[in-house]
């Protein structure tokens, strides 16, 4: 686990969250909010597909990028729909 991958992960992580967010049209978090769990996401992806890749077999700034953006994209929708029902949109 070099930095380079780690922020690669880390800067997928933020954008897909984010994307994902404006895609689902999730109002009942913020942009701060989708960002920290976009880059958590992130990391979290990264890291359990470390943890499930063994010693290294498939790695690169591909499979960062790509592990990356699917834990931020999970976490940030699981975090959205659990927050919709405590903090619904204001009309």
């Amino acid at each position: 686990m070099d930095p380079i991958s780690i922020t690669i992960a880390l800067i997928a992580g933020v954008l897909a969250g984010n994307i994902l967010s404006a895609a689902m049209k999730q109002d009942s978090i913020n942009f701060v909010w989708r960002t920290v769990f976009g880059a958590g996401g992130g990391i979290i992806g990264f890291i359990f597909f470390g943890a499930l890749n063994g010693n290294g077999t498939v790695t690169g700034p591909l499979v960062d990028i790509y592990t990356g953006a699917f834990g931020g994209a999970i976490l940030t929708a699981i975090a959205g729909a659990v927050m919709a029902p405590i903090f619904p949109k204001k009309r």
